[in-house]
């Protein structure tokens, strides 16, 4: 390609296709990068993250399900990853000695509380989460709220990423158990966003 200023060359007038090139300048040098890396990578170098899962009670036992997902390496970030296609029975035992079920724990502290599995800390200030349900046969109108939580999981103690389950109409903590969740019933939600 030969060299056009900037200003003269034609505007893209549309979404750039991952494969399409930038032109950069990286320490005086120029270098090329595709667009891809822009889509998928936010200026601190957080990956995008998108998610759909359901919590079923299967006859006694609350199982995790991945419906859908999109980004890198699938689900982002998070170091186990939440790509199971079919229902496993989600880890609800001892925060401090119990490992995560594809990526996810309920809390046994705060059973609101579903853990994320990342890779390391976060820090509040890079969380870039939205969360919601998009079906619920529960009977009770559910919300949810993304934040950071300090735990001990499996002897690993920091701050994970959680969705925290709230009734919808009271703001009250909605444990994630099977007295909430009773047999034969699910909570479909979905998580979108940035893992750093």
């Amino acid at each position: 390609m030969a060299d056009t200023k900037l200003s003269a060359l034609t505007n893209l007038g549309g979404v750039p296709a991952a494969t399409d090139e930038l032109y950069i300048n990286d320490s005086g040098v120029s270098k090329a990068l595709q667009a891809q890396y822009l889509m998928d990578y936010q200026s601190d170098g957080a990956l995008t993250t998108y998610f759909q899962m359901s919590l079923n009670n299967d006859s006694g036992t609350l199982k995790i399900r991945n419906v859908f997902n999109v980004g890198d390496n699938n689900t982002g970030s998070f170091t186990s990853m939440m790509d199971n296609s079919t229902a496993v029975t989600i880890a609800t035992g001892n925060d401090a000695s119990t490992a995560f079920t594809s990526g996810m724990k309920i809390s046994s502290a705060t059973p609101s509380h579903l853990i994320l599995d990342a890779p390391t800390a976060l820090v509040q200030a890079d969380q870039r989460f939205s969360a919601q349900v998009v079906q619920n046969d529960t009977g009770t109108a559910l919300t949810i709220l993304c934040r950071a939580a300090g735990y001990d999981v499996n002897g690993t103690n920091q701050q994970w990423q959680i969705l925290e389950f709230r009734n919808a109409t009271s703001s009250a903590q909605f444990n994630l158990n099977t007295t909430n969740i009773t047999s034969g019933k699910t909570i479909y939600f979905e998580m979108w966003g940035y893992v750093p």
